[in-house]
């Protein structure tokens, strides 16, 4: 299990993959980058099974019902908002639940991205639009 290791610059850095040294993920002072990507994973792997619980009580009655419109056809908007808040929540989860089992002091201390958010804001309204 690595650590981010935080530079005198406050920079942090991990080994990738390929045994370079490349900037790490903003987890925070300390925290423990394997339970981050672990807690990450389990969010994803819960949120895709409420999306398929969602799908199978939605109108079409499928395990990919989450991504079908009114008019019962599969929807480009609906996936799109449907990937997008998949990879964002469980994301923003992960990190929270990897510090809170790292022993972080403050497991809430990270930011997310503007550009993240607006991202969101922008596969919101798509769906938002479509519907009309």
């Amino acid at each position: 299990m690595e650590r981010c290791a935080v530079s005198p610059h406050g920079s942090h850095s991990v080994r990738t993959l390929f045994g370079g040294e490349a900037p790490a993920r903003p987890v925070g002072k300390g925290a423990n980058v394997d339970e981050v990507f672990w807690a990450w994973g389990i969010s994803a792997a819960v949120i895709a099974l409420i999306a398929v619980w969602l799908g199978k009580r939605s109108l079409a009655a499928t395990w990919w019902g989450v991504i079908v419109d009114r008019r019962l056809r599969c929807s480009l908007t609906q996936l799109q908002l449907v990937l997008w808040t998949l990879v964002i929540l469980s994301l923003v989860s992960g990190v929270f639940f990897g510090r809170l089992v790292d022993g972080v002091d403050d497991p809430l201390d990270f930011e997310i991205p503007d550009e993240v958010l607006l991202l969101l804001g922008v596969s919101f309204g798509s769906t938002g639009l479509a519907g009309r």
